[in-house]
């Protein structure tokens, strides 16, 4: 799968690589492989086929995994591994979402004008000779 590792940049006392990548979506890796940061992968081509969909997809990335950091993503039902991601709960007081806010805010701030050059980079109209 081709990928492009964007940068690594602050969200709270976290450091997390970006990547941008083929396909749809995102995701993130709290604890990737041995050695590594935490990581967010955001896919290239997004339904809409816009930028603006792009950074939807990074916001809710960095968003959950900010919560997540905070204790503040839940299973409802208790199970160590959810069967549908859908199923998380996310509870907080005014407080600690102007916390986690922060955070995604510290991170956006470096890697935002980063992944546009990449995005615009990948999307690039190739010349034919």
């Amino acid at each position: 799968m081709k990928q492009k590792i964007i940068g690594v940049y602050p969200c709270g006392y976290d450091q997390i690589q970006l990547v941008l990548r083929e396909g749809l979506g995102g995701e993130f890796f709290s604890c990737p492989e041995k050695g590594s940061i935490p990581r967010i992968k955001v896919g290239a081509q997004s339904s809409a086929g816009q930028w603006g969909a792009v950074l939807a997809i990074l916001t809710h990335e960095v968003f959950e995994f900010a919560m997540f950091r905070a204790d503040r993503r839940f299973n409802p039902d208790n199970r160590v591994h959810p069967l549908n991601h859908a199923d998380y709960l996310f509870v907080m007081d005014h407080q600690q979402f102007a916390d986690v806010a922060s955070k995604v805010a510290e991170f956006f701030v470096d890697a935002i004008p980063d992944l546009a050059k990449a995005y615009a980079a990948w999307h690039k109209k190739r010349k034919c000779k």
